[in-house]
C-alpha cells in the first residue's frame, strides 16, 4: 500500500522520509491486526479507536459525514449514548475507548440497519457513490464497502471490524505524506 499510495511529486529525500515512516506504521499495524481482539495491547487498541472516530481518509466520520442523510439522522453526539460508562481505569482506558468507538461507529450506521440489525449494503454503496468529495477517497470507500460486505456479510459487528482492519493503513499513509512534506534537507 506504501508504494502504491506514494506521491511521485515528493523530492528523493522526501520519498525516503515516507517510505520510512509509511513501512515503519505498516509493521506495527500489521501486528495490531493480527493480534487476536482478547489478547490485543492497549497501543493497539488506542489506535483502532483513534482511526475509528478519527479524521484519517477512511476514518468512519470522514465517510459517513459525506453521505446523504447520515449527518442529519445520526450525529455522532446523537450517538454519544454509547460513550465510555464506569469508573475510569488507565489499565482499560484502550480497551473501552475501542469498545466505544466501534459503538459509536455501529450506531452512525444504523440508518443502514433493517429489520434484524442487518446491514443494508446495498444502500449504504449507493450513498457512498452518491456522495460528494474526491473520486479517489469514493472509490476507497467503495472498495471497503464491498470487501467488508464480503467478509461480514450483513452483521454491523463484523463490518465495524472489517472496517477497522482494512481502513486504518489510510493513517499510517496520510502520516507519513504529512511526514515527507514537512522534511527539509540540511
Amino acid at each position: 500500500m506504501c508504494l502504491a499510495a506514494a506521491n511521485t511529486s515528493l523530492t528523493g529525500g522526501q520519498q525516503a522520509v515516507y517510505l520510512f515512516s509509511c513501512w515503519q506504521w505498516s509493521l506495527v499495524l500489521d501486528c495490531d491486526l493480527h493480534e487476536p481482539a482478547e489478547r490485543r495491547s492497549a497501543e493497539a487498541r488506542c489506535r483502532r479507536a483513534a482511526f475509528l472516530a478519527g479524521d484519517c481518509p477512511l476514518s468512519p466520520p470522514a465517510v459517513l459525514d459525506q453521505l446523504p442523510g447520515v449527518a442529519a439522522e445520526r450525529s455522532w453526539s446523537q450517538c454519544a449514548a454509547a460513550q465510555l460508562d464506569g469508573p475510569a481505569g488507565a489499565a482499560d482506558r484502550c480497551r473501552r475507548l475501542d469498545e466505544a468507538a466501534a459503538r459509536l461507529l455501529a450506531c452512525r450506521l444504523g440508518q443502514y440497519t433493517g429489520s434484524g440489525g442487518r446491514l443494508e449494503l446495498g444502500r449504504l454503496r449507493a450513498d457512498v457513490s452518491a456522495s460528494p468529495g474526491a473520486a479517489e477517497l469514493k472509490q476507497a470507500a467503495l472498495q471497503l464497502v464491498d470487501e467488508c460486505g464480503r467478509r461480514a456479510g450483513s452483521h454491523v459487528d463484523k463490518f465495524v471490524d472489517c472496517w477497522a482492519k482494512r481502513g486504518i493503513m489510510t493513517c499510517a499513509v496520510a502520516e507519513a505524506a504529512q511526514r515527507a512534506g514537512e522534511y527539509q534537507p540540511c
